[in-house]
């Protein structure tokens, strides 16, 4: 193997508790042969995660006279190849970099290897851009006071954007109730929100962490359209019902007072 200072990649196994686990060819394993000088401190193996919005920060440290650290900062390479300044931003505290999400969504998917070179020494580390993983969003459909009907959602991810091209399939429940699902694969939270409907009130009931949320449906939960009664509305009958019998009564107490001042009189 070679001696001088980089980011050096192996083949091999290891053996586990589960018996040998093989490293993937295209997922080698990340060696470091560091400067004795300087070092990363913080950033070392960070994963970067396609799609999200996230830079990455780092801090570099000198192990002697660290106050010159930033000083000797002379560039960034990722796999050898300089990176442009406009692509990260450094500042004093050792050295600390930061590398833009711009720059990291232009990476394939594997370890990167990370240089910073300095006027007198070199710091590496790796990191690894990986896809998201796959994943079922799924969520329940209710329906409160009424019939089973299509319904229309967005799809959305955290960071407010639209997720593309979700397709979900609709499993019956019973008369009132239906399972809705998708497999997606996104760097972000995920959440549905239903366009309103004439007549029914939309209800979004979460579970877990999302559980006080109630202006959007996290995968898990329930959707639940109730419908709001009408004036009129057969569906409260004994209010109006009670409200005839208050009436009836009314006129029955001032049919007898009438009849008893009439009586005395």
């Amino acid at each position: 193997m070679a001696s001088s200072v980089g980011v050096y990649y192996i083949w091999t196994q290891l053996l586990g508790n589960d018996g040998y686990t093989h490293y993937h060819p295209d997922r080698p394993l990340p060696v470091l042969i560091e400067d004795p000088d300087y070092r990363v401190v913080s950033g070392h193996g960070m994963k970067w995660v396609t799609g999200t919005q996230e830079d990455l920060v780092f801090q570099v440290k000198r192990k002697s006279n660290d106050a010159v650290t930033y000083k000797n900062f002379h560039r960034l390479e990722i796999d050898r190849v300089t990176v442009d300044p406009e692509d990260y931003e450094t500042n004093q505290g050792s050295l600390i970099l930061r590398l833009k999400a711009s720059k990291l969504a232009s990476l394939e998917p594997g370890y990167h290897a990370l240089y910073f070179v300095f006027t007198d020494g070199v710091a590496v580390t790796y990191i690894s851009a990986e896809n998201p993983v796959p994943e079922t969003f799924s969520f329940r459909k209710q329906w409160s006071g009424g019939q089973e009907r299509g319904i229309e959602f967005t799809l959305y991810q955290s960071d407010g954007t639209e997720y593309p091209g979700a397709k979900f399939t609709r499993e019956k429940i019973s008369e009132t109730e239906w399972l809705y699902s998708a497999e997606i694969a996104s760097a972000y939270p995920c959440y549905v929100v239903e366009k309103p409907m004439a007549g029914y009130s939309t209800i979004y009931v979460n579970e877990g962490k999302y559980a006080k949320t109630t202006d959007r449906l996290y995968s898990g939960g329930t959707l639940v359209n109730k419908k709001i009664p009408k004036t009129g509305d057969e569906a409260n009958p004994l209010l109006w019902a009670g409200c005839g019998l208050v009436g009836l009564a009314g006129l029955v107490i001032l049919f007898l007072w009438h009849r008893r001042r009439n009586h005395i009189s």
